[in-house]
């Protein structure tokens, strides 16, 4: 049995923090962003200074952080898994080519992997927040990230997909 160094750990933990660094900063982007994409110019906001501004007025400064528990707990670790299956590839790509030192399409196929592997896990959580983010003050379907996720599978099944992802 071998012990995992500090130096495998390290970038376990470097990913989980940029992960919940990403969120903390960027998630009052994110939450415009669904906005404005859910209700375009057309529907409820002008703008994005519109819906900005409409926001904070009527949910307040909170309101920008919406759906942000998921992301928050779930990020870090897929952040974290990223990083750490991403360097464990980089290496195992490299020993299987007998490359002394990875090489720049080592690291790519490891890049490509590693993101499909993510992917599997993002996905679904993105659904989630997403639909955490466009409940306006006083208008809330779901109850919470919990609630969220249990009610995601039934809402959004395989046979309830939208006309144009249909085969």
């Amino acid at each position: 049995m071998t012990l995992v160094t500090w130096d495998e750990v390290r970038k376990f933990i470097a990913g989980y923090a940029s992960g919940v660094s990403l969120v903390l900063a960027g998630h009052p982007f994110d939450t415009i962003k669904v906005r404005m994409q859910s209700e375009g110019t057309g529907g409820r906001f002008r703008g994005v200074w519109h819906c900005l501004s409409s926001t904070v007025r009527n949910e307040g400064f909170r309101g920008l952080y919406k759906g942000m528990a998921a992301p928050l707990l779930m990020t870090g670790g897929v952040n974290s898994l990223l990083f750490g299956v991403q360097y464990t590839l980089v290496e195992v790509i490299a020993n299987k080519r007998n490359h002394a030192k990875a090489t720049l399409s080592d690291t790519m196929m490891a890049a490509v992997a590693s993101g499909a592997f993510i992917s599997i896990v993002v996905t679904p959580m993105e659904g989630i927040k997403a639909r955490l983010q466009v409940q306006y003050a006083g208008d809330a379907a779901y109850k919470g990230v919990c609630l969220t996720i249990y009610l995601f599978p039934f809402q959004y099944s395989v046979d309830t997909r939208p006309n144009g992802l249909r085969p």
